[in-house]
C-alpha cells in the first residue's frame, strides 16, 4: 500500500515525532548530587497563542537553557532563564506556530529532558 506523502506527509511526521519523544521521554534525569525532576515543571498556557507569551513554574535552578525546536527539529530560540524557579517568555517573535519541544539544558551541557507545547496562531 503507497501513501501520499503530499497528502499524508504532515500526518506522518507528527506521528513519527511523537514515537520519538515517547521513545526519549524524561521526567527526571539521575545525577552525581541527587535527581532533576522536570515532571514538577508547568507551562501555561497549553496551548499558547503565538502572539502572546508563555509561563514557566517550578523550574529547577540546575537548567541553564531552554531551547525551543519545532516539528522539523530545527532550533528555533534559545533562552537562558533567570535563576527564578517562575519566569515569563514573549513567544510573538517566534516564525512558525504549532508544536514546539523545548529541551532542558543543564549548566555542564547536559540534556535533562524536555516538554511540549503548542502553539495557535
Amino acid at each position: 500500500m503507497m501513501i501520499n506523502v503530499k497528502r499524508y506527509g504532515l500526518l506522518v511526521m507528527l506521528f513519527l515525532l511523537q514515537v520519538n519523544l515517547q521513545a526519549q521521554d524524561q521526567d527526571s534525569v539521575a545525577r552525581m548530587g541527587g535527581e532533576i525532576s522536570l515532571e514538577r515543571i508547568r507551562i501555561f498556557p497549553n496551548p499558547a497563542s503565538a502572539s502572546g507569551s508563555l509561563n514557566f513554574n517550578r523550574v529547577p535552578a540546575e537548567v541553564k537553557e531552554l531551547k525551543f525546536f519545532n516539528t522539523h527539529g530545527r532550533l528555533v530560540k534559545t533562552y537562558k532563564p533567570n535563576k527564578k524557579a517562575k519566569f515569563q517568555i514573549n513567544i510573538s517573535s517566534f516564525s512558525t506556530a504549532g508544536i514546539m519541544v523545548i529541551k532542558f539544558i543543564s549548566e555542564d551541557d547536559q540534556y535533562l529532558g524536555f516538554k511540549r507545547v503548542l502553539l495557535k496562531r
